[in-house]
């Protein structure tokens, strides 16, 4: 059976999709504290059963925002490794424990953090 992370993601205009990327933004702002269920549903335009209903509780939903970016960026760096020429500029290191990611590449670092110099 599929996770709602991954109906989420075959049907971007499902209301999974939705509560996911309102969530994405949410979390990013406020963090995990910071951040209510509540929150997100009005932020949705649905009331709390519904998100309740699509995603279960609120640590079910922040690990499924960690997962998705999680993924897109191991996209994003495949794609960016995959298309680099010259190796000297692709730098990543990545501390899983720390959740921890360093960048230095002229195209992702930019297309990730466009204020990092």
């Amino acid at each position: 059976m599929a996770t709602p992370l991954e109906k989420a993601r075959k049907d971007p205009g499902s209301m999974k999709a939705k509560i996911l990327k309102v969530a994405r933004r949410v979390f990013g702002e406020y963090g995990f504290h910071g951040t209510t269920t509540r929150m997100i549903a009005q932020e949705v335009g649905i009331d709390i059963s519904t998100l309740h209903y699509h995603w279960g509780d609120k640590a079910d939903l922040y690990e499924a925002v960690i997962l998705d970016i999680s993924e897109n960026l191991r996209q994003q760096l495949t794609q960016c490794a995959v298309a680099a020429v010259d190796h000297r500029f692709l730098r990543i290191v990545f501390l899983c424990g720390g959740s921890f990611l360093l960048l230095r590449s002229s195209d992702l670092g930019s297309t990730l953090y466009p204020d990092y110099g």
